[in-house]
């Protein structure tokens, strides 16, 4: 049968040959530089040409140009088709850098070309003399100077064409089968006999043409016509996957989109099967702008049913670093856009292909958001275990549970192919051949649920989705050719429908927890300064939004910025797309993204300022002179004796805390409050502060305690061996309250040399060792040592992070193999010691690198705070923090969006080998039964936590794709906060929100103190994360969750202003429905109740472990 197979190959290349028949090069083109200015029309005369040679090259980074040609109808040609043929000498039909082009027929934008589609159609049916102006709007993504501009005319052949299609088809699957196949022998019978009718000897003679036809026919009635269904389908559906950014910036993915869409639009008008789907509204908001025609076009093809707008989020974020609020509003803005301005139905999918893991978190939101499907590919990534399902349950830490499905495309492998490949790998460009077909079947695990399985077809990344001939075979696999699953064209919606109904659901597995991929772990701390702004603008978002909903429930006159809200949201969201927040794109990325951050903060300020301007007219608090505005932190500076302390409290809970004020002179401070000057002149204050609220402080004389500044920030080093701290206590008011207050460090040893040796605080005795390392730390409260015997805390080591690929992305497990403590210890010395706070500056260096670190201790909290600057000049270097704890414990706790999962401390197994690097957010904790410790940051996401040994990566510095990730300066805050209990007893989770959510203080005048809350709520474990207006502003949104795991019964006030009608509705604000038939329909024991009295609104509900709840309260 071998002679019989080559036989048809060689046919087959030679029909396919005549597809375009009487070719012509088409000469002069002409050629001028272009930049990133087009329009849907194009004017040749708005551009200087000149003639570009068939030799010549072009190219570039990032760069434009413009080409124009004349093509004019041949007497070959005429009647036929028209098309022009573009070869630019690119390869590579995976670079994403490819050449890419938009052309112009008669200066109109009539479609567009790439590697994957080379053609464009001119005319359907040219006539003999015609002239077609033709122009090309074309990019180069890659610094070389090698694309050719090779354009040739041609008259299509339909007869040739669908003659090899049929072939090929039949030919491809045929031939992946053994020789001894009863279906391959049928096939490559059916082919030969096929052959056997053409007449190739005069290529597009009218006897060629006629046995063209004749083969083909023959071919549908030996062949086509009488074949059997394949029990299995493959549903398919058309698609392309762009990265919002990635090896390009911003500007360049409005283009990719603009020419994929068109792409698409154009093979749709040619294929009335073809369906296609697109996620991401931020894609279509990009071409909105651009070029309005082609949304137009869009919006038509949703409106007939052909082109699905599915996906839900705005864009396809990172699940691991986003917060919960931020993947909720990721939905809400995503299917608000889908609905309102495409007019498409209702999401129910969230579709994920690519994204670096997936919190066990999600499940709840998805529930909550009105999804119930999820979809991804990115699992077939694993870098140990393959996952074990494609389709199944999966379960979150709530309880919730979503329909899951993998996609499992990839080739089919022969026997001995699968003995030598990895079976992990799959992918979401599916090309929508016979051998993707059988491989989306050979791959998929779980044929005993369903025999019915998706795939996705398409190229991605600008290379313009579905092609020509993918369309063309999948129309023929539809007849179940060879041993081919029967392929089905549809959308994705219309899958999970058709999944959900007929699997098998006594076969379906559940999968609990989070879905970490084995892969990527270094997205959890590359481009540091990306991560510290995305922790920052999500605080500040809620924050602007919380105190904006306060300032309108004091004043009704205030105008809530709903507007400006949704646009700092959209544009935080764009940069959590799962390319930019991991730290894996181009330098330019990150140009944009700076800048786009730092917009951002400046409007969520003024509009924060504004709001409080507000609040504290409401409260008859008027701001002291030249108190500024222009810091979050107003400056005392020159202000005149301020008898108030304003302070802003956005979290849901009272506490004590620090409250920072810019530098100013003694007579300028608050009295009555506990305070010192810091190091840097600024003065610190010790404040209570009332629950998601404004509490006007201070004002009384009843004395004042200053702390002394000890070192100072040019490391001078204290003279005595021994320096005793001031143990002068002075009583003074805090909020109301008489007590006894004195400096942090109670004693301070030095060595003979000066250097600092230990401490003692109300909470410890710390010892640091020769290098600055903390060598002791015993917790006075249980009276235990922390450190392990023989190590030490706070362990600073640098590794050499050289992984196999994927610079950014990745951390491989070998990293561990070589490292270099930093020791480099140039000085450590006591730099502050007050009734607020007491600090030891510690100053390193490593290489070319420079590490100063404040290390601060308290008198109000057990927390220990490692605040951190790094000048940072090193490559392909991994700094980490270490701390060595005397804990046992086999699991250890994180923080993920609105909970918390446990993983293994052990490596017992290969899935637990696999997390040596794992992600979390605010803290990680490790407790045995009555103690434990947790390591909390405030911007750091990579942790490790191994035999005891906590571990944190700060820094991560590859090369590629940006070659400068990392350098420069950094600032962070890490801390060790030891505690009784675990996380729960131990009060992290506040403890975590305390220091990345710090108090504001504005200086005021005003007779009085006084406390103004927004909600109140008794229980520890229930937070109130997001306060703001409904989006259509019919009510006031309070979301809520449950943090602890426990299942609670929660009792809360809330400010009458807010309103008294109460509802819980889902997180896109829909279903409303009474707070008790919720409870009713939950099967929620004990009493629900909501009760308007004189200080509010008073409710009393369930909440079960982990709950997000979103209540809203209209009047």
């Amino acid at each position: 049968m071998d002679s019989i197979r080559n036989r048809i190959k060689g046919i087959l290349d030679a029909v396919g040959e005549q597809m375009l028949a009487a070719r012509e090069t088409v000469e002069p083109v002409k050629i001028c530089a272009g930049d990133y200015a087009f329009s849907e029309k194009f004017d040749p005369a708005d551009h200087v040409w000149r003639d570009f040679g068939r030799d010549e090259t072009w190219g570039g980074k990032d760069l434009h140009y413009w080409f124009l040609a004349a093509v004019t109808v041949t007497a070959a040609m005429d009647g036929r088709q028209i098309r022009v043929i573009l070869n630019t000498g690119a390869t590579d039909i995976w670079n994403t850098d490819n050449p890419q082009v938009m052309a112009y027929v008669d200066g109109r934008l009539a479609g567009t070309m790439d590697l994957n589609h080379q053609e464009l159609i001119l005319s359907d049916h040219g006539r003999v003399g015609d002239t077609y102006a033709v122009g090309f709007y074309a990019y180069s993504g890659t610094p070389s100077y090698t694309n050719f501009f090779h354009l040739d005319a041609a008259a299509w052949c339909e007869e040739a064409a669908r003659l090899y299609y049929d072939m090929k088809t039949v030919w491809e699957a045929a031939d992946l089968l053994p020789e001894d196949h009863i279906e391959r022998i049928d096939a490559m019978k059916a082919l030969n006999g096929c052959a056997n009718l053409l007449d190739l000897r005069s290529p597009g003679s009218e006897e060629c043409i006629r046995s063209l036809t004749a083969a083909a026919d023959y071919l549908e009635e030996q062949y086509y016509g009488n074949r059997r269904r394949n029990p299995v389908t493959v549903h398919s559906v058309g698609h392309t996957h762009i990265d919002v950014a990635w090896k390009w910036p911003l500007r360049q993915t409005r283009q990719k989109a603009v020419r994929s869409f068109i792409t698409v639009l154009n093979l749709m008008d040619r294929y009335p099967k073809y369906k296609f789907m697109m996620s991401q509204p931020q894609l279509y908001q990009f071409v909105k702008e651009e070029a309005p025609g082609v949304f137009e076009r869009v919006k038509e093809r949703i409106r007939d049913g052909r082109w699905e707008a599915e996906g839900a989020m705005w864009l396809e974020p990172d699940c691991n670093l986003s917060s919960g609020e931020s993947l909720i509003r990721h939905i809400l803005y995503g299917r608000k856009f889908f609905e309102e301005e495409l007019g498409a139905p209702a999401n129910e999918v969230l579709w994920l292909p690519d994204v670096f893991g997936y919190s066990a978190a999600l499940p709840q939101i998805m529930k909550k958001s009105g999804l119930s499907y999820f979809m991804t590919t990115k699992l077939g990534w694993n870098e140990y275990n393959q996952f074990p399902h494609d389709t199944f349950l999966w379960r979150g830490i709530d309880g919730s549970e979503v329909l899951t499905y993998l996609i499992s495309t990839r080739d089919y492998w022969t026997e001995g192919e699968r003995r030598k490949k990895s079976p992990f790998s799959t992918t979401y460009n599916g090309r929508q051949n016979a051998s993707q077909i059988m491989g989306t079947w050979q791959r998929y695990q779980d044929k005993d649920v369903s025999r019915d399985v998706l795939t996705c077809y398409g190229y991605g990344d600008g290379g313009g989705g579905p092609t020509e001939e993918m369309l063309e075979e999948s129309r023929r696999l539809e007849g179940s050719v060879a041993e081919c699953p029967a392929v089905r064209q549809t959308h994705v919606k219309e899958f999970f429908h058709l999944l959900e109904e007929r699997l098998d659901r006594d076969r379906l597995s559940v999968w609990s927890g989070e879905l970490y991929l084995e892969y990527h772990r270094g997205t959890y701390t590359s481009m540091a300064k990306n991560k510290k702004y995305n922790r920052l603008c999500e605080f500040l978002n809620g924050e602007t939004e919380k105190w904006s909903v306060l300032a309108g429930l004091l004043d009704a006159s205030y105008r809530y910025p709903g507007k400006e809200l949704e646009k700092n949201w959209k544009l935080l969201l764009l940069n959590q797309f799962h390319d930019i927040l991991p730290g894996s794109s181009v330098k330019e990325v990150y140009e944009d993204s700076d800048r786009q951050y730092r917009e951002l903060i400046e409007s969520d300020t003024a509009l924060m300022d504004e709001a409080r301007k507000t609040i504290l007219a409401c409260l008859g608090a008027e701001r002291a002179e030249n108190a500024g505005g222009a810091k979050e932190n107003e400056t005392f500076e020159n202000c005149g004796p301020a008898k108030r302390l304003a302070v802003f409290n956005p979290l849901s809970f009272s506490r004590t805390g620090i409250v920072e004020i810019g530098e100013c002179g003694e007579s300028d401070c608050i009295r009555g409050l506990v305070f010192q000057r810091a190091a840097d002149g600024t003065m610190l204050y010790l404040a209570e502060a009332a629950p998601l609220g404004v509490s006007i402080l201070g004002g009384d004389t009843i004395g004042e305690v200053i702390g002394e500044v000890i070192g100072d920030t040019n490391g001078k080093e204290a003279s005595e061996s021994v320096k005793e701290a001031s143990e002068s206590a002075a009583d003074v008011r805090l909020d109301g309250l008489s007590c006894a207050v004195s400096n942090v460090f109670k004693s301070i040893t030095t060595s003979g040399d000066g250097q600092l040796k230990g401490l003692t605080t109300p909470f410890y005795e710390t010892e640091f060792d020769e290098n600055g390392e903390i060598s002791r730390l015993v917790d006075l409260r249980e009276k235990r040592s922390l450190i392990k015997e023989g190590e030490t805390g706070n362990r600073l080591v640098v590794y050499e992070d050289r992984p196999m690929e994927f610079d950014a992305w990745n951390i491989d497990d070998y990293y561990r193999e070589k490292s270099w403590p930093l020791t480099g210890l140039v000085s450590i010395e006591v730099l502050e010691n007050g009734p607020v706070r007491g600090s030891v500056l510690v100053k390193r260096r490593f290489m070319d690198s420079v590490l100063e670190q404040m290390i601060c201790f308290y008198g109000h909290t057990a927390r220990i705070d490692f605040k951190t600057k790094v000048s940072w000049r090193q490559h392909q270097l991994l700094l980490r923090t270490a701390f060595p704890l005397d804990i046992l414990c086999n699991e250890a706790d994180y923080e993920i969006q609105f909970g918390s999962v446990r993983r293994p401390t052990h490596e017992n197994t290969s899935w637990d080998r696999a997390r040596f690097e794992v992600c979390a957010h605010k803290w990680a904790d490790m407790a045995e039964p009555g103690y434990g410790a947790a390591l909390l940051n405030d911007c750091k996401y990579g942790y490790g936590i191994h035999d005891s040994v906590m571990s944190l990566t700060l820094i991560k510095s590859g090369i590629f794709p940006n070659p400068e990730a990392d350098q420069g300066l950094h600032e962070f805050t890490y801390s060790l906060f030891p505690h009784r209990g675990d996380f729960r007893e131990g009060g992290v989770v506040r403890e975590a929100y305390r220091l990345n959510c710090p108090l504001i203080g504005i200086a005021v005048r005003k007779e009085g103190t006084e406390n103004v809350s927004i909600l109140e709520i008794d229980e520890e474990n229930v937070l109130a994360d997001t306060v703001k207006m409904a989006e259509d502003n019919s009510g006031v949104i309070i979301r809520l969750y449950e943090a602890w795991g426990k299942r609670t019964n929660v009792h809360m006030r809330v400010r009458k202003e807010a309103g008294t009608v109460v509802r819980e509705c889902s997180c896109m604000e829909y279903e409303e429905h009474e707070l008790e038939e919720a409870a009713a329909a939950e099967g929620a024991s004990g009493s629900v109740s909501a009760e308007a009295g004189k200080d509010g609104l008073c409710l009393e509900f369930q909440m079960k472990p982990y709950e997000i709840k979103t209540l809203k309260f209209s009047k």
